[in-house]
């Protein structure tokens, strides 16, 4: 209808203009109208004239009703109408986004872009002289220019903003991150039936508590108690409130075991530990007061002195864990005589005894003054014989126990082992410097193995070995002849010039006499005075495959992701469908399929590959777990809302009580007190914080409705922290790793406590 009227009067216009004025030619094309359509919807012709120009300001075009929304700018018609381009850009510019600038999407537009969308309009139109003008032309655009480009950048989403410390973790809903996830909930709900985390109630006192809570509680486990004749239910202490309030109190762990505990089995204390977190000396609140009269308190230009806190946490024992000397004195009789299990990490940080020393203190809390000119820097080493002594402490005086450790991924836990699975440093061919792994035994499941099968391709159970064997036919991108001249090294009939070591350069210096000091650029210029030899030339070596490592290409192709007609152009004589990186589209994009790192990260093997810390953990009797990467919520029994509730008492604490190095190392020790800030009660509740996480990632990966009730499931677990509001959360994992940002009224409330504050919103401290 609007093109009806505006169209009516752009002809009345052109006939009768400049002799007429526009709003004539508008108020006779609304008489018109009624005249021989009989249209009466607009009376007036200013209605015509708002209609043209809104069709003059929005690229001559009518907005849609039915997909534009007031205040919501459409896309351009070259983005509207190209999907393609469109998803092009997004890729493009969010794996860009540390060198990102209009200009940089300018010129990947003019440059990669649009030559690639006009070789398809070429071939789709059959018109190889098909221009980037009518290309342009079509979309109504003349150029694209720098405030075109920038609005672009706006109606995509983006913003322009100021930068601010964050942490990035667009993994958090990564395929592979989210597999991981249900797995590791999966094994977390299997061991807490070993765990003091339930209550047993009569279905009395269930219906009881029903009718007076005015609330439904989850099904829990029903069962006849075998003395009693009662019927019995069995709840997690999470299920409600008031259950772990009452564990509390009247048992040790705060919970009992489960009823469906096999009895052959051991009872399970699970452990936490996150990476390690570092106090500032002058770290404070963000905000403070301000005078009426502009003063504002003064404080230290940089943060001062600094320590980093390692610390396992637990619901058993809360933070840390307590001993007398009465158990410290069992603990090192027991560890007398013994080494570490990892005795190069030991030699590395003892100054090369690996021999254990006898503990003064529990080692479940460690404090460490960072620093090149302090103790050094927390790394791996550190945290292994942490890890050690904390395994001696518990199968010391608990051994009727097993044991679980949860560590987050971190360069100090991910530590792989020196014959271990591993994508790092894996070159696309054979032998070199890459590393030498040891063999592995593919899933029973087929799903580490491609589409591309064939009679050398293994099969689901069997062992693929990582070196090249004398009876394996060879590397796959050769011919027969190939294989068979290239088998076993060879002189390559070239010389390799290698330059001789500091220490072959000096022995020769002092033999004619001269002595020999300095770097090693002195010493080769005292070698050129006095003809001593700077180089030593050896005959070269051409590596043969026999028995050297594969590299990924071999290891994928025996696993049939390649495609053999893909892998080798026998007429340029190169591979060129794949490489370690991947090609890229038209667009510039890349296309997994042909990246070898990509589909080497695909291999469960290689993902469930166990660390050295998980696999001295193994040797030391105890099972070692990995939270999901990018997780922070669920991370360690809670250990995020630990540091961000010891921080946070920190941060409120004044500047008198941090100004010298004994004071800031008192207020730390202050932070950490167990009795008043990091009690047992709390931890229970930062551990329960992070399960409720857990149940709700466990709804939503399970297809469980919001009340967590699943399909045909007798039993379920109702999650307190609803799938809905996981799935509004994630956002803020984007961004944030610290437990202060993404739960920090939950935070704030119990540091509230900490202090005296009374929070404003009452209740109990478990809400």
């Amino acid at each position: 209808m609007k093109c009806k009227y505006v169209s009516l009067a752009l002809r009345i216009a052109i006939e009768e203009m400049p002799g007429s004025r526009w709003m004539d030619c508008c108020e006779r094309a609304v008489k018109e109208l009624e005249r021989i359509e009989g249209h009466t919807h607009i009376g007036h012709a200013r209605t015509i004239q708002q209609w043209h120009l809104a069709f003059r300001q929005n690229n001559e075009s009518f907005l849609n009703p039915k997909f534009h929304t007031r205040g919501k700018a459409m896309l351009p018609p070259l983005l509207e109408r190209n999907p393609d381009l469109k998803k092009s850009l997004l890729q493009y510019t969010t794996s860009n986004l540390n060198e990102l600038t209009a200009e940089l999407l300018l010129a990947y537009l003019h440059d990669t872009a649009l030559p690639a969308l006009l070789e398809e309009f070429r071939e789709e139109l059959g018109n190889p002289d098909y221009t980037m003008y009518e290309l342009l032309q079509e979309h109504r655009l003349t150029k694209l220019s720098m405030p075109t480009i920038y609005r672009w950048m706006r109606i995509l989403g983006f913003k322009y903003e100021p930068r601010k410390k964050c942490y990035y973790v667009d993994g958090h809903e990564k395929p592979e991150t989210k597999a991981y996830r249900k797995k590791f909930v999966k094994r977390y709900f299997e061991d807490e039936t070993l765990m003091h985390r339930w209550i047993q109630i009569t279905l009395t006192e269930k219906i009881e508590l029903e009718k007076h809570e005015e609330i439904e509680l989850a099904y829990g486990y029903s069962y006849m108690d075998p003395i009693t004749k009662l019927e019995m239910v069995e709840y997690h202490v999470d299920d409600h409130h008031g259950f772990q309030d009452k564990m509390n109190s009247t048992t040790r762990f705060g919970g009992n075991l489960s009823v469906r505990k096999p009895r052959d089995r051991k009872p399970i204390i699970g452990f936490g530990q996150a990476d390690e977190a570092i106090m500032k000396q002058y770290c404070f609140t963000t905000k403070a007061w301000t005078a009426p009269s502009g003063q504002k308190a003064i404080v230290p230009k940089d943060e001062g002195l600094g320590v980093m806190i390692s610390a396992f946490v637990s619901r058993e024992f809360g933070f840390g864990l307590k001993l007398s000397q009465e158990q410290l004195q069992r603990i090192n009789q027991a560890r007398r005589g013994t080494k570490y299990s990892d005795e190069a990490a030991a030699k590395e940080t003892r100054g090369g005894n690996a021999n254990k020393q006898p503990l003064t203190k529990s080692p479940f809390v460690v404090e460490f003054e960072y620093g090149a000119n302090n103790q050094g820097y927390w790394r791996y080493d550190h945290m292994i014989l942490q890890f050690e002594d904390c395994i001696d402490v518990v199968k010391t005086l608990w051994p009727e126990y097993d044991y679980v450790f949860l560590f987050d991924h971190s360069c100090g836990h991910d530590r792989q082992r020196p014959d271990g699975l591993t994508i790092t440093g894996l070159n696309k061919g054979f032998g070199g410097a890459q590393p030498k792994m040891r063999d592995t035994r593919i899933g029973e499941d087929d799903t580490d193995i491609g589409i591309h099968k064939m009679e050398l391709t293994f099969k689901g159970g069997d062992v693929q070995s990582m070196q090249f064997l004398p009876s394996d036919a060879g590397p796959c991108w050769m011919s027969g002849a190939q294989r068979e001249a290239t088998r076993k090294d060879r002189q390559s009939g070239k010389t390799v010039k290698s330059a001789r070591r500091v220490a072959e350069l000096k022995k020769d210096l002092q033999a004619k006499g001269v002595l020999g000091t300095g770097d090693r650029k002195e010493l080769r210029q005292l070698c050129a005075l006095n003809d001593v030899p700077i180089f030593i030339e050896s005959p070269g070596i051409s590596e043969g495959w026999e028995g050297k490592a594969k590299g990924t290409l071999q290891i994928l192709f025996e696993r049939g992701f390649l495609d053999p007609s893909k892998i080798v152009n026998r007429e340029l004589s190169k591979i060129t469908e794949y490489s370690a990186d991947g090609r890229n589209d038209d667009f510039g994009n890349l296309l997994p399929e042909t990246s070898l790192k990509h589909l080497m990260a695909q291999l469960s093997d290689f993902q469930d590959e166990e660390t050295l810390m998980q696999y001295h953990g193994r040797c030391l009797g105890v099972k070692v777990d990995r939270t999901p990467k990018c997780h922070p919520e669920m991370a360690g029994e809670g250990v995020e809302y630990n540091w961000a509730a010891a921080k946070g008492f920190y941060r409120r604490l004044s500047l008198f009580e941090k100004r010298s190095k004994a004071k800031f190392r008192e207020a730390v020790t202050r932070c950490l007190d167990t009795d008043n800030v990091l009690t047992v009660s709390r931890q229970r509740m930062f551990s329960r914080r992070a399960r409720e996480y857990m149940v709700a990632y466990n709804a939503l990966d399970n297809d469980e409705d919001e009340c967590g009730e699943k399909k045909n499931a007798k039993q379920t677990r109702n999650p307190l922290m609803t799938s809905y509001l996981i799935e509004k959360i994630v956002k803020l994992y984007k961004t944030h790793r610290s437990a202060a940002d993404f739960d920090c009224g939950f935070v704030s409330r119990i540091v509230n406590t900490m202090k005296g504050i009374k929070s404003r919103v009452e209740g109990s401290p478990n809400e």
